[in-house]
């Protein structure tokens, strides 16, 4: 017990003077500026985008603890102090350990601060599940697993310019990896490019897997940092941890995002024939989506015969029923979206399909908007047409949907 509060003491000490301590306030500082000033008005209510917005912000974080922890380790090999302590009864491992974690202190709790101030910003009162929580664990390994490479790399290469170079390469490989494409977009844990809708949630084996990966990166840092009998535990461990990471993310593609478990019973109205389904955070929006709905068959209805049932994405729903996204919160676009919803699917990607397809969007643009320059040449002449002509081109055209040969 006394030798464990010796020990704290000792980190306390540690993390309070010096690099730590410099770098600490820094990482502090990006975070609280962080918080501050990203704009949160554009996420949606609940956990998911306020989430993955802290752990888009590791991006920064991890590469200042990397360089934080590869700048105090490398002077302890360069001063020669780790050689002292290697004389004393706890041992050169001792005093790595003692450095990595005032270091990593100082960045947990900067990433808590940042996530912190961002939770307060947002509006918590949409949805939420135990996969949204993935997001901030994956920050912090991901900020973890930086400063145990930054400590090691230490050890490998023992130089004043480690440090500068360690923070550059971490972020190139966290912000690049993230915009890139196939299976190489999975090196990355970050996700800028995402905003979670109602019906959203973190794909769990993808991020599980990227977690079990970013612990193994640790463990094998510990592992370079740990003494002797420690080391061959640290490393089984690390290549257990690999497996697990492959065993998981084989499989799962590289999809970030799964649908939510759908509600048993969902909040759904029916009005002139047409019938809409939305997630309960969505309860707010249903009246005027349905609205929206009602008003564009209504309005098509004597040229042709559109969907009467609509759902949003993720919902259970029946063999004849319409996925719906209803317009983020703050945008009155229920009309357009509406059309998108009732505009028919294509069947296959041949340009026959897909050109029906438009045309039927294009028309019913234009006769939601009764304008009559919308659409192509084609299009705005039939718009002028009788209405039989209407009515024929519309069903050759829905046919035409389905033409995939």
């Amino acid at each position: 017990m006394r030798a464990g509060h010796r020990l704290a003491g000792v980190i306390l000490t540690d993390a309070t003077t010096g690099t730590p301590l410099v770098t600490g306030l820094l990482a502090c500082g990006v975070a609280l500026g962080l918080g501050l000033l990203t704009d949160t008005g554009g996420m949606l209510a609940g956990w998911a985008d306020p989430m993955n917005l802290t752990l888009t912000a590791a991006a920064f974080l991890a590469p200042v603890a990397a360089g934080s922890a590869n700048a105090h380790a490398t002077s302890l090999v360069l001063s020669g102090s780790g050689d002292l302590a290697a004389t004393s009864p706890r041992g050169r491992s001792a005093a790595y350990l003692v450095s990595v974690v005032s270091v990593a202190a100082w960045q947990v709790a900067a990433y808590a601060l940042l996530a912190a101030v961002v939770m307060v910003r947002s509006d918590s009162a949409g949805a939420h599940s135990p996969a949204m929580l993935l997001l901030g664990g994956s920050a912090l390994t991901l900020i973890l697993a930086c400063t145990g490479i930054g400590a090691a790399l230490s050890i490998v290469v023992p130089s004043r310019v480690t440090a500068p170079a360690t923070t550059l390469l971490i972020f190139l490989w966290v912000y690049l990896f993230s915009y890139a494409g196939g299976p190489a977009r999975l090196l990355s844990p970050i996700y800028p490019e995402i905003f979670y809708q109602v019906y959203l949630e973190p794909r769990v084996r993808v991020v599980g897997a990227q977690i079990l990966a970013m612990a193994a990166l640790l463990a094998g840092a510990a592992a370079v940092l740990a003494w002797r009998r420690t080391r061959v535990v640290l490393v089984v461990v690390s290549v257990l941890l690999v497996a697990g990471a492959t065993v998981t993310g084989l499989g799962a593609g590289t999809q970030a995002t799964q649908f939510r478990h759908p509600p048993t019973d969902p909040p759904c109205r029916s009005s002139h024939g047409v019938r809409l389904c939305v997630w309960p955070e969505s309860r707010n929006r249903l009246t005027e989506g349905l609205q929206a709905l009602v008003s564009v068959r209504g309005r098509a209805r004597r040229f042709i015969e559109l969907p009467t049932d609509y759902h949003e994405p993720g919902l259970r729903s029946g063999p004849d029923s319409v996925e719906y996204l209803l317009p983020p919160p703050g945008q009155e676009t229920f009309l357009f979206d509406a059309v998108l919803a009732a505009t028919p699917v294509p069947a296959c990607d041949s340009s026959k399909s897909l050109r029906a397809v438009d045309r039927i969007q294009s028309w019913l643009m234009s006769l939601m908007s009764d304008d009559a320059t919308v659409g192509d040449r084609e299009v705005r002449r039939i718009r002028q047409a009788p209405l039989q002509e209407q009515r024929a081109w519309l069903a050759d055209n829905l046919r035409n949907t389905r033409a995939c040969s």
